[in-house]
């Protein structure tokens, strides 16, 4: 994630001084914490939003479990989403503990020297599948993680009316989010020629 390709991700459509304030967080995110999160107003749910106790089908034991997730599908899906029409799902990642998740590192054989790399890489956001979510201050003001290869599709109603927000991020928090979004799932792959 080098500023040249921060800057190439940065939307053109943006007025000059929102481009110019995503481009100073994205410089400082390392050294110092950017704004990750607000104090929510809309009780709509939308992109990058964190909901609390969502109903998802755990496709390991076969049975439903509820799970504090974090709204991967789009803002304006979500909003134009028939809530009876055919389509009327969207997708969710579950939000992982992130100290149970260094944990279950340590029942994987890793030497301390490799957790401490890999814990650094995530809170970096150098590892292209996992997103991470500094101290959310309505979880116990603990870091979670999300896995972008863990989604579940739910259906729009299962949220409620309104639905219940664990956080909304700023959009200083939330820029890097979609550019996470987008480095997982949109890059070109490499050195791949498709006749």
């Amino acid at each position: 994630m080098d500023q040249e390709s921060i800057e190439n991700a940065i939307p053109f459509y943006l007025g000059k001084e929102t481009r110019e304030g995503i481009k100073r967080a994205f410089e400082r995110w390392k050294e110092k914490p950017i704004h990750f999160y607000i104090e929510y107003g809309d009780p709509e749910a939308i992109q990058g939003d964190g909901l609390a106790a969502v109903q998802i089908f755990n496709p390991d034991t076969g049975k439903p479990r509820l799970a504090n997730v974090v709204v991967i599908s789009n803002s304006c899906d979500i909003a134009q989403t028939d809530p009876k029409g055919p389509f009327s799902k969207i997708l969710v990642a579950p939000l992982i503990d992130f100290e149970k998740y260094i944990s279950s590192l340590e029942g994987r054989g890793l030497t301390q020297q490799q957790i401490k790399s890999q814990v650094t890489d995530i809170k970096n956001q150098e590892v292209t599948h996992l997103f991470h979510f500094p101290k959310i201050p309505n979880l116990g003001n603990k870091d979670y993680i999300i896995s972008l290869n863990d989604l579940y599709s739910i259906h729009i109603n299962s949220l409620g009316k309104p639905a219940k927000k664990t956080f909304t991020m700023h959009q200083e928090g939330f820029y890097l989010f979609i550019f996470k979004l987008s480095i997982h799932f949109c890059r070109f792959s490499e050195n791949l020629k498709r006749a």
